[in-house]
């Protein structure tokens, strides 16, 4: 498995988990929702398209996200803008402690499914509380 791979693998059980998680500890209704299409391919390409502007590339991946999420929501309000900028938030912070993991660690390890299962499951429990805040007094 590349470090790319495991790093992919990082993110996406993370946010699977997160939202597992969340969805256990509050009525977050759309969030898993939200936070699945900020690792959607429209995302995903638009982050790579841009990857040498980092500020265009986040603020066009955003809106891409939350058009997709409007579609298939039909939240298009603030209160679906409120749900999908806390998962796009929750998702840069993902990715951003994946990436500083995955800088300090030794490559062999890096490249090990089992460390990436570990990692993305780690990280779901520690943000899953914080995430909750988010969501306790809003539904």
């Amino acid at each position: 498995m590349s470090d790319s791979d495991s790093r992919t693998l990082a993110l996406l059980l993370s946010i699977t988990f997160l939202s597992f998680l969340v969805s256990i500890l509050t009525n977050s209704g759309y969030f898993p929702t939200a936070i699945f299409t900020t690792v959607g391919l429209p995302v995903v390409y638009t982050i790579r398209y841009f990857k040498d502007k980092e500020l265009i590339g986040v603020v066009s991946a955003f809106i891409i996200g939350y058009l997709v999420f409007v579609a298939t929501t039909n939240l298009f309000d603030s209160t679906g803008l409120y749900i999908y900028s806390i998962a796009f938030f929750f998702s840069i912070i993902i990715r951003f402690i994946i990436l500083s993991v995955y800088s300090v660690i030794n490559p062999s390890i890096a490249e090990n499914p089992i460390f990436s299962t570990i990692l993305g499951i780690a990280i779901a429990f520690l943000l899953a509380p914080i995430v909750s805040i988010f969501f306790l007094y809003t539904q």
